[in-house]
């Protein structure tokens, strides 16, 4: 009777030279099982569990957990997240400690190197994420947090009209400067614009305007949604949306084909 390594309860039962359904007593995980009657060895297939014999994942081949949904990537998640809150988004690092490496080896069957790896990605992905999120922070958001969306998640069309994003600015090649990060909100969409000019119309805190096509790599959409917008007044001449009445403009606001 194999034990379900993932929970390490003795709770699969299988017919030696069959396969067939089965669920694990404790995390109710369907999974079937196999036994080779040449290797003497147990094959499991349709689940997260592995069975004693098959012996640890080599190093680098944890690397696809940081994304799927299997009990090994939810583990090693939720390690890191624990790690990254007690240490505080300033010094949090992507290095585990000895002993959450060697507690996560035991739970996860994990080469320690592979732990690492997994943790460095997660750690690498969070900054990323931060970088894109901090002009929000920063503008005082509202009470909810902007968080980072997925591009392949959103909808690219009207629906998209008063999300706050963050946009990219990388000076032209040649020139001195720096990227940096700016928190516009998306104020208008036009399906009839053309898109290589951008049907979507963004209005910069700062003042700035500008018409961008979506998705693109240097624009993040953020989950933070506002009714209304109250930009300032941009650099070139047009009336902020903080100087209306009521000191911000309703959304969807005017279209714009040459905003300035």
């Amino acid at each position: 009777m194999p034990p379900c390594s993932s929970c390490a309860i003795r709770s699969l039962r299988v017919a030696a030279g069959t396969a067939r359904a089965l669920a694990c007593d404790c995390c109710r995980s369907s999974c079937s099982a196999t036994f080779c009657r040449s290797t003497r060895q147990w094959a499991l297939t349709g689940s997260s569990h592995r069975l004693p014999g098959d012996g640890r994942r080599r190093a680098g081949g944890g690397q696809a957990y940081i994304s799927d949904a299997s009990l090994v990537s939810s583990t090693i998640t939720a390690a890191y997240a624990r790690q990254a809150a007690a240490a505080g988004a300033e010094t949090a690092t992507g290095e585990p400690s000895e002993a959450l490496t060697a507690s996560l080896a035991k739970q996860t069957l994990l080469e320690p190197t592979s732990i690492r790896s997994l943790f460095r990605k997660h750690h690498a992905h969070a900054e990323r994420a931060n970088r894109w999120e901090q002009p929000h922070r920063a503008a005082g958001d509202g009470d909810s947090p902007a968080v980072v969306m997925d591009n392949d998640a959103l909808r690219y069309d009207a629906s998209l009209v008063g999300r706050r994003c963050t946009a990219l600015w990388s000076p032209p090649e040649g020139e001195d400067g720096s990227e940096d990060y700016y928190a516009a909100t998306i104020v208008a969409f036009n399906p009839r614009a053309a898109a290589h000019k951008g049907q979507f119309l963004l209005h910069f805190d700062d003042g700035q305007r500008e018409r961008v096509q979506l998705p693109d790599e240097t624009v993040r959409v953020m989950t933070l949604r506002i009714s209304a917008c109250s930009c300032r007044e941009s650099p070139g001449g047009s009336v902020g949306c903080c100087s209306r009445a009521g000191g911000s403009t309703p959304l969807p606001c005017a279209w714009e084909a040459d905003p300035k």
